[in-house]
């Protein structure tokens, strides 16, 4: 079970690990995100993601349902957050990433990317989610 998504110099990979034993609505995922910029590209990469299925649920309604404002798809402990946003001119698709540093502070990058309405992208979100496998 997994989605790959390439896109507006995004490039996000999610790949359903494990589902927690003791409560089914969460599941274990591994995160690769690429986010190019001009002169390369930012890597993030995780094992350790937990996301919930109602959260997942959510989001994909919403963008399925044509973004009518925000739909944000985000981990249990806000590590990972991938946002759309819908305004009178673009679709802003805010990613952000945290990892904290054991005894030493955090790593963050936050990417803002203004995308034209009639891109596609949103379409292209809701396929790439529409696709994944669900067991629930």
């Amino acid at each position: 079970m997994e989605i790959s998504l390439k896109s507006e110099g995004i490039g996000l990979y999610l790949e359903c690990l494990e589902i927690d034993e003791n409560d089914s609505y969460s599941m274990r995922f591994k995160v690769r995100l690429n986010l190019d910029h001009s002169t390369g590209t930012f890597t993030y990469s995780a094992d350790d993601i937990w996301l919930e299925t109602d959260m997942w649920d959510c989001f994909e309604q919403r963008i399925s349902e044509g973004l009518e404002e925000k739909a944000v798809f985000h981990d249990q402990s806000n590590y990972f957050e991938f946002s759309l946003i819908r305004n009178t001119k673009c679709i802003e698709c805010i990613i952000k990433v945290r990892e904290p540093l054991i005894a030493s502070g955090e790593t963050t990058i936050t990417s803002i990317r203004r995308i034209a309405l009639d891109s596609g992208f949103t379409s292209t979100v809701a396929g790439s989610f529409s696709n994944f496998n669900k067991f629930w």
